[in-house]
């Protein structure tokens, strides 16, 4: 049995108690937050202990944890992933893994000193269809990509604790928040390009729409994301992956195949483990990809092995990637990635 100490009550810490109950040999023991309400409707879902303040949560062996999970603001990720990894738990830390290389570097630093194992909550790479998209491009059933277009938006995130969303300094705006979900599952897809170039519309709360191209030898990769739309504009995750013999697309309809020899377009079936739907105040409507990464990474920690799907190093690039997609976007360069 996996005890977990969940730290954070909010959007993404609801959505991921949520997948726990849904999980066997796993219990939350405990939950934090600073509004003691919110960790109370989570902690009498799971029948776990109450914290407000995360030091007292890690201070406390009579839980007896073996993960913590943190569902912060991601400017607090590097303080309490740290503080757990020194406290010799495992960690499984929401996206984005930090706001700046360095504080990236302390967290890779602290969990190999404890030796525990850490993951990353990039959940893209755990969606469904975006798993499809993996296997599809790794096995070569429509030939090689030729070129990808990749496209997240949404209304303006008001749901965050003290609207942080809406605070660069705390969040990363849009760039970090919402466009490093495609950002990361391109180098995944892609690996590392050689370079990118952005444009972005800035305003009170950062860049609040970026676009990029990724420049690689022989591909055209394009990504945008953004949250300055209005409240009532629908949040929509699209791609377009043309391949050789066939374009797969990610439309509202569904995945959708368009072989490249005239034949009738068809959809892939996504069979999805839950479609639990969630209360959290967010712009998620089922569990989906959460529930898969969380499985995963609970997997991995029985067998007593480090994931590979998400890895701290593919983690820290998706972040070093971001960062200079900002700097190009803010210089109206092209920036080089090392």
């Amino acid at each position: 049995m996996i005890r977990v100490g969940l730290i954070g009550a909010g959007f993404m810490g609801t959505m991921h108690s949520s997948v726990y109950s849904f999980l066997p040999n796993v219990k939350v023991a405990a939950v934090c937050d600073l509004d003691r309400e919110k960790a109370e409707k989570i902690a009498q879902q799971q029948g776990a202990k109450v914290y407000t303040d995360p030091d007292a949560l890690l201070a406390d062996s009579s839980l007896k944890l073996d993960l913590v999970d943190i569902c912060l603001p991601t400017f607090l990720h590097a303080e309490y992933a740290c503080k757990a990894a020194a406290s010799g738990l495992n960690v499984l830390c929401e996206k984005p893994f930090a706001l700046d290389l360095q504080s990236v570097d302390k967290i890779i630093s602290a969990v190999d000193e404890a030796k525990v194992k850490l993951m990353v909550g990039q959940c893209v790479r755990f969606w469904p269809e975006y798993q499809v998209l993996k296997q599809v491009a790794t096995e070569g059933r429509f030939g090689e990509i030729q070129g990808a277009w990749f496209s997240r938006l949404s209304p303006l995130p008001t749901w965050g604790w003290e609207n942080w969303l809406l605070d660069p300094a705390r969040s990363g705006g849009a760039a970090f928040d919402m466009h490093i979900h495609d950002t990361d599952f391109i180098l995944y897809l892609l690996g590392k390009p050689q370079a990118v170039f952005s444009t972005a519309i800035e305003d009170q709360y950062g860049l609040s729409h970026i676009s990029t191209q990724y420049l690689y030898d022989k591909l055209m990769v394009t990504a945008e994301a953004g949250w300055n739309y209005p409240a009532k504009f629908p949040f929509q995750a699209k791609f377009r992956v043309v391949f050789q013999e066939a374009v797969l697309a990610l439309e509202e309809r569904g995945l959708i195949v368009y072989p490249g020899d005239g034949a009738d377009p068809y959809s892939i079936e996504i069979k999805k483990d839950t479609s639990e739907s969630s209360a959290a105040g967010g712009n998620i409507s089922d569990l989906g990809g959460y529930y898969n990464e969380i499985k995963y990474y609970l997997d991995c920690l029985e067998k007593g092995e480090s994931p590979k799907v998400v890895t701290a190093q593919s983690a820290r690039e998706s972040v070093a990637v971001t960062l200079a997609e900002i700097e190009s976007a803010k210089s109206g360069k092209i920036v080089s990635i090392s």
